[in-house]
């Protein structure tokens, strides 16, 4: 399986080279916790403040699923959109650590 994706090449890797790439631990957890946890924040505080405000309604349950999943899909557009503006600050940069030997087949991956 190939993939193709744009890092900083400190070390002057050539284009078509086996290269391992590194991302600091900080930056993956932040960005795991902005693309799954944030939502599903947003998902449950729909939940329960549609549950907390309408509680007196009959089919509060439906309005409050709706209420729940309408926030998290609105904050997953709201990262979407911000999304740009991150890669293009070079926060979430990957780097070339080394080049692997052509016979070096590797799947991990490594932060």
């Amino acid at each position: 399986m190939e993939m193709s994706v744009e890092v900083m090449n400190p070390i002057g890797a050539e284009v078509g080279t086996k290269v391992e790439i590194e991302l600091a631990d900080e930056k993956v957890l932040t960005a795991a916790f902005i693309v799954y946890v944030i939502p599903m924040i947003a998902l449950f505080a729909g939940i329960g403040l549609v549950q907390l405000v309408f509680s007196q309604l009959k089919n509060v349950e439906v309005l409050s699923a709706i209420a729940g999943i309408s926030l998290m899909v609105l904050t997953f557009l709201i990262i979407r959109r911000n999304d740009k503006a991150r890669r293009e600050g070079g926060k979430y940069e990957m780097e070339i650590s080394k080049i692997l030997e052509e016979d070096e087949n590797t799947c991990s991956i490594r932060t």
